[in-house]
This record gives C-alpha cells, sequence and structure tokens, in this order.
C-alpha cells in the first residue's frame, strides 16, 4: 500500500502537475459550477504563476492548496444559495489553516 501511494506521489509530481495547475483548473471549474451567481471574474494567470510560484515557501503552497481544498468542497451556487455560497467563501479565505499567506506569494498569484 505504501508503495502505491509513493508511486502515485511521484507520478503526479512528474507529470508537472503543480500548484499552478492545480489553481488554473480550480478557476475553470468554479467559474463554471457558479455562474448562477453572477459574473466573476478571476485575475488568476498560469504563466505568471508559474514565473512566479519560486516566491512561495513550501508553508504558503500548503495553505494555497488547503484554501483550493476548502473551495472545492462549496456546492454550486444557485439563485436560492447565493448567500451561504459567499459565506462560504468567505470562510474559506478567512479559516486559521490559509491564514499568514505570504504577500510575495499572494502576489506572485
Amino acid at each position: 500500500m505504501l508503495r502505491l501511494a509513493l508511486a502515485s506521489a511521484v507520478a503526479l509530481a512528474l507529470s508537472g502537475c503543480n500548484l499552478c495547475d492545480r489553481y488554473a483548473n480550480f478557476e475553470a471549474s468554479f467559474q463554471e459550477r457558479h455562474k448562477a451567481c453572477g459574473d466573476s471574474t478571476s485575475s488568476f494567470d498560469k504563466a505568471t504563476c508559474n514565473a512566479n510560484l519560486s516566491k512561495c515557501s513550501a508553508a504558503d503552497q500548503e495553505k494555497v492548496n488547503k484554501y483550493l481544498d476548502c473551495m472545492e468542497k462549496i456546492p454550486a451556487c444557485t439563485s436560492n444559495t447565493r448567500l451561504s455560497f459567499l459565506e462560504a467563501t468567505l470562510n474559506c479565505g478567512m479559516s486559521d489553516e490559509v491564514r499568514g499567506i505570504s504577500s510575495e506569494c499572494g502576489s506572485a498569484l
């Protein structure tokens, strides 16, 4: 079992999937799942992220991954769930697990 987990981790690392790839995938999915609550735009740019990812420490990257974990759990937004959706997104951004991302990393992404 440990070998399978290790092999999966190595395969993921070699596939080029990094934080910027994950964030780009998240952005596309998030926009689609939540378009019923209005138009939202993002300033995220994968090329900029990849160029600046070195400004994010391992701790920063872990916090960004935890933020994405939280955001991905939010159910699709509808006109009836708009308020709870907004509250959930704020909670993800303000959670103790996410607080403290360095300004250098925040600016880089």
